[in-house]
């Protein structure tokens, strides 16, 4: 009888995830890129690094891992929109308004509450992020930068450039900047 519950339980538990989930998609793709989408987020609300590694950790959690949100050009925007502001509501002490946020990232104030808890209710309310994580992260996107700098003028504009696919050896080792 426990194997029926837990299957019943998981079941429901998708279901719920998959009615969730729904609130990050939009009708039709939005007019402007994602990168001019951050852009403009981090130009009128900026944030400190801790916040955009969180986020991103946060969507590799649920569009990779979990695969609760698929990761596309319908979902991508309020996705991020989302992480960003409940990753600096959980780290940082100095917050945009809750209006200041909804208009920068162009919705309705009563959408951005609603995606906020969704994301939560999605994360399974486990905001925690190691700090191991967030320096793989920042590794990882030190290496790609690098590898873009030093090829960049080679490459076709088509390019796409991917994450190094090791992970870092020594989570200890400071690598500088530049």
């Amino acid at each position: 009888m426990e194997d029926v519950g837990t299957r019943v339980h998981e079941e429901g538990l998708a279901i719920q995830h998959a009615a969730i989930s729904r609130r990050f998609f939009l009708k039709s793709t939005p007019p402007f890129s994602l990168a001019d989408y951050l852009m403009r987020l981090h130009r009128y609300c900026p944030h400190s690094p801790a916040v955009y590694l969180t986020a991103a950790a946060w969507i590799h959690r649920l569009c990779v891992v979990e695969t609760l949100v698929p990761a596309t050009p319908r979902t991508v925007h309020r996705l991020c929109l989302a992480t960003i502001r409940v990753a600096s509501k959980t780290l940082e002490d100095n917050k945009w308004t809750q209006e200041r946020i909804a208009k920068v990232g162009g919705i309705a104030l009563h959408e951005l509450t609603r995606i906020e808890v969704s994301l939560c209710f999605l994360l399974d309310f486990n905001l925690f992020v190691r700090a191991e994580e967030l320096q793989d992260r920042m590794w990882q996107l030190q290496q790609t930068t690098r590898q873009g700098l030093a090829i960049r003028k080679r490459l076709s504009d088509g390019f796409n450039m991917r994450m190094p696919s090791r992970s870092r050896p020594d989570h200890t080792k400071a690598i500088p900047v530049g």
